[in-house]
Formats: C-alpha cells, structure tokens, sequence
C-alpha cells in the first residue's frame, strides 16, 4: 500500500472514530433521557423528524468539525513554530517547521475555501445567506406543517366546550392558560438583549388572548362562536402537537419609532448570540416576529 493510500486510509478511520466519540454517544443520551446535545436535532425525542431536521443534523456536523479542523490546524501552527525556534540552525528542523506550517495554511484555507463556496451558492441561488431567516451555519430547523407531523394519541379533546377545564384536559394542556417556562426564558432573554425601547410590552403575544377557549384545544375553534383562532391549529402558542406545559411560541411588534424589521434584525442578533440556546426557530411575518421555544413541536 502506497505512503498516500495510507493517510487517506488514516483519515477515513480517524472520521469514523470521531463520529463514534461524539455522536453515537448522542444517540444514546437522546434515546434514554431525550437531550439532543450540539449535533442531533430536536425531533429525535418525539420521533418526528423531516428533511429539514436532517439538513440541522448536516449543518451542526459541519460545525462541529470546522471546529475540530481549527484545533487540529492551531496544533500544526503551534507545533510548526516551535519547530522553528528550536532549529539551531538546521537544515532539516528549518524545512520541517516551514513544511508544517506550509501544511496548516492549506488546510485552513481548504476549508475557508469550502465555506466561502457554500455561501456564495446560497446567496446565487436565493439571494440571501439565510435559510428560513437564519444564517445557513447556524440553521436550526423550519417550522413543521400539519401534513409532516400527527398529532400524539391522546390530543383529540373529546369534552364538552362548557367545561372548559375538562376540555383542557383532554386536550393534554394546561388550565387556566399558562406559558411554559421555556418560553419566559426565551422572552426574558430576549427582552435583555435587545435595545430597551424596540419591543413593544404591551404586545407580546403568547398565549391566545381574543379566543381564549382555543388554549384549551391547541387551536381547534370549535369552542369559539366566531369559529376561528387566532393562530394556527397546534401552533406554539398553543403548545404545538405535544406540549403540556402551556404556550411555546411568542410574537414581538416593534414599539412606535421603530420598524417590525428592524426589531426583526435585532431580536435575530439576540436569538442566534446569547439567546441561542433558549430558541428553535423564527419567523419574520412582516408585521411580526415569532419565535418558538425548543422543544416545541409545532409552527
């Protein structure tokens, strides 16, 4: 076998240990107490995954080896210096260190090349770096529709609409109407890292405050004379198709002097900084911007 067959033989075993170090161990911890970690998407807890969240699955493995290449490229660079000042002066040490640092800017700029190439095709393609409003890189996953998910047995609220506390119950939510504490964590974290002033407090909208008896249903109207709600049927704000903690989604409107863009632009800055870990997923829907908390298997 050949001095190179045998590096790319190398590679391919040192890939596959990575993938067994870091995400089998994932597989397990979401199988047996449902926590994702950095790679796997949300919807391996419930089992209802689509295409979307194995491109999250893509996007986070992608990431999770840039930063291994920059660890591994800092130790050539490191390494390579080293080399260098301890040469003396010879030949062989000075043409190793160089060679070793030689080695690490082009592998750095391989895979700076490949990132670049990436973002140049979304933005010819779509014209944005953005999939579904988010930065491609940190990609979490769109909101599911009715068709790609079922709604868990044990949702259909069979009770009479003059109970409402036993229609709630039925419906596997709480009563009275509550937000899970997920999403007070989203909201307050938002609300600390957007310019004070932007939102607009007395419109922060989680749970449904003009057809109330649509929290007891996950949105099924049929409590409701007018016959509608004012979200979609399992949207967040309702707890999605399995929440039972009470609403997961929230709408913020900009307050007067400020644009719903610009609050939209600001509360992104927030969702995808110090606020990552407290979100899933945005949407932009022009007079609006709705987030949801993880968890959330919903719109």
């Amino acid at each position: 076998m050949t001095m190179k067959m045998k590096k790319i033989c190398y590679s391919v075993a040192l890939g596959l240990l990575m993938v067994g170090i870091f995400v089998l161990p994932q597989v397990v911890l979401a199988a047996s107490v449902c926590k994702t970690g950095q790679i796997l998407p949300e919807c391996v807890c419930d089992g209802n995954c689509n295409l979307d969240d194995f491109v999250v699955m893509f996007v986070n493995l992608i990431t999770f080896f840039l930063g291994i290449v920059a660890i591994i490229a800092l130790y050539y660079f490191v390494n390579g210096a080293f080399m260098l000042v301890i040469s003396s002066g010879s030949p062989e040490k000075i043409a190793s260190g160089k060679s070793t640092l030689v080695n690490a800017l082009v592998g750095l700029f391989v895979v700076l090349s490949a990132w670049v190439m990436i973002n140049t095709l979304f933005m010819l393609f779509t014209g944005s770096d953005t999939v579904f409003g988010e930065k491609w890189w940190k990609f979490k996953t769109a909101p599911a529709t009715e068709e790609q998910r079922e709604e868990p047995a044990g949702g259909g609220g069979t009770a009479s609409c003059e109970n409402l506390e036993a229609t709630a119950a039925s419906y596997n939510v709480p009563y009275p109407a509550q937000n899970a504490a997920p999403l007070d964590a989203l909201i307050n974290c938002i609300k600390e890292n957007v310019q004070p002033g932007m939102i607009d407090e007395n419109q922060i909208y989680t749970i449904d405050r003009d057809h109330p008896s649509c929290n007891y249903t996950r949105g099924d109207p049929k409590c409701e004379t007018s016959g509608v709600c004012s979200h979609s049927h399992n949207s967040c704000h309702y707890g999605g198709f399995s929440g039972i903690d009470g609403a997961m989604g929230v709408d913020f409107n900009a307050a007067a002097g400020y644009s719903e863009q610009e609050l939209n632009q600001a509360i992104l800055i927030a969702a995808n900084g110090p606020c990552e870990s407290y979100f899933s997923s945005q949407i932009f829907e022009t007079d609006h911007t709705h987030l949801n908390a993880p968890g959330c298997g919903g719109n």
